[in-house]
């Protein structure tokens, strides 16, 4: 398949800063928040204990699955200038059967195995046919997607969408998977885009997402047409405007679970909401407030984080990455060289559109 270039008619020149930060802040999520995850309840000196004991720990924290699927999306998308849905879904074969103990979902496993037994000849059909041909409505998509953003920084959004759904569509083909990964995709490239990294408008932030997804979720306009991802955007608005929300309040409206749309939101409230201190995190840098926030939530932590601090890490840039996280993570080094690469390719992509 032929690869997705850029054709912006004016494009912008990224940060690498932001770039680096943004897939170390994805790493560093997961592999912080996968010794939480499935904890129903995560209690705060637990939390807080577990953190403080970090600053003298060495020993390597091990990223998941989340990391491992988007390093793949990475490398494809460099060594192929762009999207090419087949070798991508080679390249998630190939990761899977050479770590299978990253903690990767049964559904995942069987999808890899009908590719790796055709060969890869129609990337899309496994993941089609699940669930009686509904397909699955899980994260898996939205939790490798950053790479994507950082690519089509300055493709059109119509462009971005699209690539940000035939990545998906390799693994997920549920809409709700499909526009989790999409809405995922377009926060971390507004967070890239934002200049300001002391001031966020939190508003305008939550109202281009809006826009993006009612064109996706209703494209024609029509009355009492379900939008469930403008829904969470509302109430991620209303969150925003209380003084603070209860994490089971949070968890009960916006979710904290393996589906797209009970974590991608999730997310984005996590980043937004710790612009500001949060009463319980005493910590001022606003990079390990996100993060931590969003562990403090339970449930499918290492995703949640991942996504948080792809967010975080973009807008704040790399050097609000607490320096010893990115020593004792897996995979840190990596993420720089990636978003070295990808800075590169777009800004290459960007020049031969001059």
């Amino acid at each position: 398949m032929a690869a997705t270039v850029v054709r912006n008619a004016r494009p912008v020149s990224p940060r690498l800063s932001k770039y680096c930060g943004a897939l170390v802040g994805a790493v560093v999520g997961d592999c912080l928040g996968a010794y939480f995850e499935c904890k129903r309840h995560v209690k705060v000196d637990e939390l807080l204990n577990h953190f403080a004991a970090l600053d003298s720990v060495r020993k390597e924290q091990q990223f998941t699955d989340d990391t491992a699927m988007a390093r793949s999306v990475a490398r494809s998308l460099v060594e192929k200038k762009g999207l090419d849905v087949k070798d991508m879904a080679s390249r998630f074969v190939s990761e899977f059967y050479k770590e299978p103990d990253r903690g990767y979902g049964g559904s995942i496993a069987a999808v890899f195995s009908k590719l790796e037994k055709s060969g890869c000849s129609d990337p899309f059909l496994p993941a089609k046919e699940q669930f009686d041909g509904q397909g699955s409505f899980g994260n898996g998509g939205a939790m490798r997607i950053s790479p994507t953003a950082l690519y089509g920084y300055n493709l059109s959004e119509e462009e971005l969408n699209k690539v940000s759904e035939d990545i998906t569509r390799i693994t997920h083909t549920h809409p709700d998977a499909l526009r989790g990964a999409q809405l995922q995709c377009s926060a971390v490239r507004l967070a890239l885009r934002e200049t300001d990294t002391d001031h966020l408008n939190t508003n305008n932030f939550i109202q281009k997402l809006r826009t993006t997804m009612k064109q996706l979720e209703n494209p024609q306009n029509l009355d009492n047409h379900p939008q469930p991802y403008c829904d969470k955007l509302d109430t991620i608005e209303e969150f925003l405007k209380r003084d603070s929300v209860d994490c089971s309040e949070v968890v009960e409206c916006l979710g904290n679970d393996i589906s797209a749309l009970g974590s991608v939101p999730t997310a984005i409230y996590c980043f937004l909401r710790s612009l500001k201190p949060v009463d319980y995190i005493p910590k001022e840098n606003p990079f390990e407030r996100t993060i931590l926030y969003a562990i403090s939530l339970g449930g499918d932590t290492d995703t949640i984080a991942t996504m948080a601090g792809a967010m975080a890490g973009a807008y704040y840039e790399l050097d609000r990455v607490p320096q010893h996280w990115q020593d004792i993570c897996e995979g840190v080094p990596d993420a720089v060289s990636y978003a070295k690469q990808l800075h590169t390719l777009c800004s290459d992509l960007m020049d031969s559109h001059k």
